[in-house]
């Protein structure tokens, strides 16, 4: 079995928001950086296979407060609310997209630490796209910056510069026509980014100055999927023709799309659901390496078996001897000799003795 376990995945087929993974967002998001949206829950939809985060032009009393309405979904309640999920350690999260048209849309699929505040929480950047930009996008981590930990150290690139650096001609990628899927695997050494099955862009952390958000085994993150509208992350190398989104009202409606959600640990063995290939085979590529190895069997100490020594061969005790046995002989008795003159009856006697009968 291989080090990969399925922790979360979501394909959007109730019919609502499921409320046990995601939360909507409220408000107001980054007014400082000229953000012209108000978020909604009325622009969420999730049914039938798709969480839509929709893009619309403001009226009445919204209109008064921003001039768009927009989307947004986290998996931890507002105001650093309960957390809904949270991956730690390593893990693979891959998000299958459709970008929004409108050219003053800024989509994001991105993670953040639990931790802590803004930067000193971390955030993983795996999409932020400007609309009028329909064939390029860019990943990026965020980390305290030395010697001003409230900013953050960037490290960023564009998919247009990954095929510069490989040197490849015939850019066919497509966001907004197409549906891709986008991933970004966390590991103990560095962040890898992926466009499908490609690898764009590797972040060490070696490179970072501080990247405690990213090594911190308890900094928990949570998935964020957003479609801002107008901003200064619009501005291209001067270039501010799309940061104001009211000159393109009529672009409006437009929608980010999203068709699933998933996330793999990698550090536990376990099954991983099959939301398609391209993902298993990302997972596959940390996993194989990762297999559980199998543990030698250890026996158990036995107790100490004391034999006692055989003694000795001792000499056999000589019998003691038996004392002789004294036959003292029965004496033979003497005769006893008769008195003379007695005689019993019918006794011979001797010729010495013999009797002269005298007959009368």
């Amino acid at each position: 079995m291989c080090m990969a376990k399925q922790i979360f995945f979501d394909n959007f087929t109730g019919s609502g928001l499921d409320a046990s993974k995601w939360s909507p967002v409220w408000g107001k998001f980054d007014p400082e950086k000229g953000t012209q949206m108000r978020f909604s829950d009325q622009n969420i939809s999730a049914r039938g296979g798709y969480l839509r985060l929709n893009g619309t032009v403001a009226t009445g009393t919204d209109a008064e407060k921003a001039p768009f309405l927009s989307g947004m979904v986290n998996t931890r309640k507002p105001d650093k609310g309960e957390i809904l999920f949270q991956a730690k350690g390593q893990f693979v999260l891959s998000v299958r997209a459709i970008l929004p048209k409108a050219p003053s849309s800024w989509p994001g699929i991105w993670m953040t630490g639990t931790k802590g505040d803004w930067p000193a929480c971390g955030e993983i950047d795996v999409l932020e796209a400007k609309g009028w930009q329909p064939k390029d996008y860019q990943v990026n981590t965020h980390t305290p910056r030395t010697g001003a930990p409230t900013k953050s150290q960037q490290k960023p690139k564009t998919y247009v510069e990954h095929l510069a650096d490989i040197n490849f001609q015939g850019n066919t990628y497509n966001g907004q026509t197409d549906f891709n899927i986008y991933s970004v695997a966390k590991l103990n050494d560095r962040v890898d980014f992926y466009l499908g099955s490609y690898l764009i862009h590797t972040v060490k952390y070696s490179e970072m100055d501080d990247p405690t958000p990213f090594t911190d085994p308890e900094n928990g993150w949570i998935i964020r999927l957003s479609h801002i509208i107008g901003g200064s992350f619009l501005e291209y190398e001067g270039n501010r023709e799309y940061v104001d989104a009211t000159k393109y009202r009529d672009k409006y409606p437009s929608q980010m799309i999203i068709s699933f959600v998933s996330v793999v640990s990698l550090d536990e063995p376990g099954e991983v659901t099959a939301a398609d290939t391209t993902v298993s085979e990302i997972v596959a590529k940390y996993a194989e390496d990762r297999k559980p190895q199998p543990q030698p069997v250890v026996p158990e100490p036995q107790p100490n078996i004391v034999v006692p020594p055989t003694p000795s061969p001792q000499p056999p005790t000589p019998a003691r001897p038996e004392p002789p046995v004294v036959v003292t002989p029965t004496p033979t008795p003497s005769p006893v000799p008769k008195p003379k003159g007695e005689r019993a009856k019918g006794d011979w006697v001797r010729e010495e003795d013999a009797l002269v009968f005298i007959m009368l």
